[in-house]
Protein backbone atom coordinates (compact mmCIF):
# COMPACT_ATOMS: atom_id res chain seq x y z
CA UNK A 1 0.00 0.00 0.00
CA UNK A 2 2.66 2.41 1.09
CA UNK A 3 4.35 1.92 -2.10
CA UNK A 4 1.31 2.53 -4.59
CA UNK A 5 1.19 6.09 -2.40
CA UNK A 6 4.69 6.44 -2.67
CA UNK A 7 4.73 6.72 -6.45
CA UNK A 8 1.30 8.16 -6.77
CA UNK A 9 3.29 11.86 -6.87
CA UNK A 10 0.45 12.80 -4.14
CA UNK A 11 1.75 14.64 -1.14
CA UNK A 12 2.20 12.15 1.88
CA UNK A 13 3.05 11.14 5.34
CA UNK A 14 2.65 7.89 6.90
CA UNK A 15 2.38 6.90 10.32
CA UNK A 16 3.00 3.99 11.35
CA UNK A 17 2.13 2.56 14.57
CA UNK A 18 1.68 -0.75 16.80
CA UNK A 19 -1.27 -1.05 18.83
CA UNK A 20 -4.09 1.00 20.58
CA UNK A 21 -4.10 1.48 24.15
CA UNK A 22 -8.06 1.26 23.87
CA UNK A 23 -7.91 -2.14 22.74
CA UNK A 24 -8.26 -2.82 26.35
CA UNK A 25 -12.27 -1.95 25.94
CA UNK A 26 -12.53 -5.45 24.97
CA UNK A 27 -11.39 -6.83 27.73
CA UNK A 28 -14.16 -5.22 29.85
CA UNK A 29 -17.01 -8.04 29.58
CA UNK A 30 -14.38 -10.54 30.85
CA UNK A 31 -13.33 -7.98 33.60
CA UNK A 32 -16.71 -7.50 34.84
CA UNK A 33 -17.79 -11.33 34.74
CA UNK A 34 -13.81 -12.88 35.84
CA UNK A 35 -11.76 -10.05 37.12
CA UNK A 36 -9.61 -11.79 33.91
CA UNK A 37 -7.86 -10.57 30.58
CA UNK A 38 -7.69 -13.58 28.19
CA UNK A 39 -5.08 -13.27 25.25
CA UNK A 40 -3.05 -14.92 23.23
CA UNK A 41 -0.02 -12.56 23.30
CA UNK A 42 2.35 -14.83 25.69
CA UNK A 43 4.99 -12.54 26.85
CA UNK A 44 5.03 -10.38 24.24
CA UNK A 45 5.50 -6.83 24.41
CA UNK A 46 3.97 -3.51 23.29
CA UNK A 47 3.87 0.53 23.53
CA UNK A 48 0.60 0.75 23.20
CA UNK A 49 -0.57 4.36 21.98
CA UNK A 50 -3.86 6.29 23.17
CA UNK A 51 -5.74 7.03 19.40
CA UNK A 52 -5.66 10.79 20.35
CA UNK A 53 -1.91 11.08 20.98
CA UNK A 54 -1.75 9.63 16.97
CA UNK A 55 -4.90 12.29 16.15
CA UNK A 56 -2.32 14.42 17.90
CA UNK A 57 0.61 13.76 15.12
CA UNK A 58 -1.92 13.50 12.33
CA UNK A 59 -2.75 16.84 12.60
CA UNK A 60 0.37 18.46 13.37
CA UNK A 61 1.42 17.02 9.99
CA UNK A 62 -1.31 18.26 8.28
CA UNK A 63 -1.72 21.80 9.36
CA UNK A 64 2.25 22.54 9.29
CA UNK A 65 4.60 22.47 6.39
CA UNK A 66 7.64 20.07 6.32
CA UNK A 67 6.15 16.23 6.64
CA UNK A 68 5.24 15.54 3.27
CA UNK A 69 7.01 12.44 2.30
CA UNK A 70 7.88 11.43 5.93
CA UNK A 71 7.44 8.56 7.85
CA UNK A 72 6.83 8.54 11.77
CA UNK A 73 6.94 5.59 13.68
CA UNK A 74 4.47 5.90 16.54
CA UNK A 75 4.53 4.37 20.07
CA UNK A 76 3.13 4.64 23.68
CA UNK A 77 6.25 5.58 26.31
CA UNK A 78 6.97 1.84 27.31
CA UNK A 79 6.46 -1.41 26.40
CA UNK A 80 4.51 -3.54 28.11
CA UNK A 81 3.17 -6.99 28.40
CA UNK A 82 -0.36 -7.66 28.20
CA UNK A 83 -0.01 -9.02 31.78
CA UNK A 84 1.55 -5.67 32.60
CA UNK A 85 -1.44 -3.80 31.08
CA UNK A 86 -3.98 -5.50 33.37
CA UNK A 87 -2.25 -4.98 36.18
CA UNK A 88 -2.14 -1.95 35.87
CA UNK A 89 -5.50 -1.62 34.92
CA UNK A 90 -6.10 -3.95 38.54
CA UNK A 91 -4.25 -1.25 40.18
CA UNK A 92 -6.28 1.71 39.08
CA UNK A 93 -9.50 -0.26 39.10
CA UNK A 94 -8.18 -0.98 42.74
CA UNK A 95 -8.90 -4.60 42.96
CA UNK A 96 -6.79 -8.00 41.22
CA UNK A 97 -7.01 -8.78 37.37
CA UNK A 98 -5.34 -11.56 36.02
CA UNK A 99 -4.06 -11.95 32.40
CA UNK A 100 -4.74 -16.04 31.16
CA UNK A 101 -2.81 -16.92 27.75
CA UNK A 102 -4.57 -19.01 26.03
CA UNK A 103 -3.75 -20.68 22.72
CA UNK A 104 -5.01 -18.77 19.42
CA UNK A 105 -7.71 -20.62 18.65
CA UNK A 106 -9.21 -19.75 21.84
CA UNK A 107 -8.35 -16.21 22.05
CA UNK A 108 -10.53 -15.80 18.25
CA UNK A 109 -13.80 -17.61 19.68
CA UNK A 110 -15.02 -13.74 21.22
CA UNK A 111 -14.43 -12.71 16.76
CA UNK A 112 -16.98 -15.21 15.97
CA UNK A 113 -20.30 -13.10 16.53
CA UNK A 114 -21.66 -9.89 15.20
CA UNK A 115 -19.40 -6.64 14.34
CA UNK A 116 -16.55 -8.52 16.58
CA UNK A 117 -16.39 -11.25 13.42
CA UNK A 118 -16.48 -8.61 10.78
CA UNK A 119 -13.71 -6.79 12.72
CA UNK A 120 -11.25 -9.81 13.38
CA UNK A 121 -11.69 -10.82 9.81
CA UNK A 122 -9.90 -7.77 9.23
CA UNK A 123 -7.00 -8.38 11.21
CA UNK A 124 -6.39 -12.41 10.47
CA UNK A 125 -2.90 -11.88 10.43
CA UNK A 126 -2.72 -9.96 13.57
CA UNK A 127 -1.90 -12.92 15.70
CA UNK A 128 1.20 -14.67 13.13
CA UNK A 129 4.41 -12.80 12.56
CA UNK A 130 3.63 -8.75 12.13
CA UNK A 131 7.04 -8.68 10.50
CA UNK A 132 5.44 -10.74 7.71
CA UNK A 133 2.78 -8.23 7.01
CA UNK A 134 4.64 -4.89 7.39
CA UNK A 135 5.17 -2.45 4.23
CA UNK A 136 8.27 -2.39 2.50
Amino acid sequence: MEERIETSGVPHVFLRLTSFDSNALWWADTIKSHDTVYGALGDASNPVIDPEDIAAVAALTLSEPGHAGKIYELSGPESLTTEQQVNILGSVLGRPLKYVNVPDSAARIPCRHGNAAKICGCFDWSLSDPQEHRPH
